[in-house]
């Protein structure tokens, strides 16, 4: 069993976007809850403290598969970013999550790490 066999796609994605703006700022700017920093998923948009860049938008679980209403509504977070002035730095990145399920759970450490 090779490492990628261990594991099966969800088929959902998460995205965060990293801004360099304090995240009560981008609160205000969006209206979105901010939960601070924690490894939680929430099932909606949500502002979370980054520290390598400020802060950062997080989706909830979307379907990869298809362009949902989720990408517009992240779409249009940014854009609204973006019309006040503020945006990244250096330290700004995206990250895209893949939900995986693991499928033989006593198997995965020696997969991952032979």
């Amino acid at each position: 069993m090779t490492a990628v066999q261990a594991f099966t796609t969800t088929g959902l994605i998460g995205i965060e976007v990293e801004l360099s703006i304090p995240e009560y700022d981008l609160q205000e700017y969006l209206g979105v809850d901010n939960v601070g920093y924690n490894h939680e998923v929430y099932d909606r948009f949500v502002i979370k403290h980054d520290g390598s860049c400020g802060s950062e938008i997080v989706t909830p679980p979307i379907p990869a598969a298809y362009k949902g209403p989720e990408y517009d509504t992240l779409a249009g977070m940014l854009r609204l970013v973006n019309e006040r002035g503020r945006s990244t730095n250096d330290n700004c990145s995206v990250h895209v999550h893949v939900g995986v399920e693991v499928n033989k759970p006593d198997n995965v450490e020696a997969q991952l790490f032979r």
